[in-house]
């Protein structure tokens, strides 16, 4: 059995609501050109979803406020090849659509050398 001791002349700290985090559910798919994730993110209004590339780390996060609030969060490491100065992103009806365009094939190209 537990028990709570108060501490004499001290404030009780203040109840806090702490938003319940989860991970969104998420669809990837790849066509040629891109990959496609699409995350599900209901009740979570576009100025509330935030998206971020570091390296090649990429993060998602979005918060749900009222009476029960609700963060979701999630991270992927992105392949190589993803062009990452074109990510774009879509927000409609709860639902995030990133597309992650592929770089254009690297071609081999010969590279003159120069008399010194």
């Amino acid at each position: 059995m537990s028990h709570t001791v108060k501490a004499p002349n001290r404030p009780e700290p203040e109840a806090t609501s702490a938003a319940q985090v989860l991970t969104p559910a998420v669809d990837i798919l790849e066509s040629d050109t891109a990959l496609l994730v699409v995350a599900d993110l209901p009740g979570v209004p576009k100025d509330a979803i935030k998206i971020d590339v570091a390296g090649r780390e990429l993060t998602l996060e979005g918060r749900r406020a009222g009476e029960s609030p609700i963060e979701y969060r999630r991270s992927f490491r992105l392949p190589l090849g993803v062009a990452l100065d074109a990510i774009t992103a879509e927000h409609k009806g709860g639902v995030l659509r990133l597309t992650l365009p592929k770089q254009s094939a690297q071609t081999t190209r010969q590279i003159p050398i120069s008399v010194g």
